[in-house]
């Protein structure tokens, strides 16, 4: 299995929905961050 094309996919999903969620909510911000950072962490490491 292809963990890290997994795994962006995942990312990309997830920051998608969170920023749908953003627009209903300002505490989903900070996810949102939380999530890109992690994200940022995880494409470092590749």
């Amino acid at each position: 299995m292809d963990y890290q094309k997994a795994y962006k996919i995942l990312f990309n999903g997830i920051t998608d929905a969170l920023a749908g969620l953003n627009k209903t909510s300002d505490k989903c911000l900070k996810i949102v961050r939380t999530q890109g950072q992690t994200e940022d962490m995880y494409m470092d490491a590749e």
